[in-house]
């Protein structure tokens, strides 16, 4: 997946770039990781969820330039709301689709 701008992600800064969205054998745990940047790479824990339109889909929350990972979703299952503490009024929320 493909993400054309920089964000945050856990107080954690990543770069543009593409990145692998990978669920566990469980079906317990999703990882985002950066191809370039190994070291680049969170795991959250997932729920269930109404199945996506998109194989994979990640919501940024947006506020001016700032892009603030708020959710990861594949299938029928997606991580909690990742961006609670945000407190900088969010003025969009943008969505990358992918495989």
């Amino acid at each position: 997946m493909d993400v054309p701008f920089s964000f945050t992600a856990k107080g954690q800064s990543f770069p543009a770039g593409t990145y692998d969205v990978v669920l566990d054998a469980g079906n317990s745990f999703v990882t985002l990781a950066n191809k370039a940047d190994q070291s680049k790479h969170l795991t959250w824990t997932v729920g269930p969820a109404e199945p996506a339109a998109t194989a994979a889909l990640v919501k940024f929350d947006t506020t001016g330039t700032d892009y603030a990972l708020k959710s990861i979703q594949l299938g029928t299952r997606v991580t909690p709301n990742l961006d609670r503490n945000n407190k900088r009024g969010v003025s969009a929320t943008t969505s990358i689709g992918g495989e």
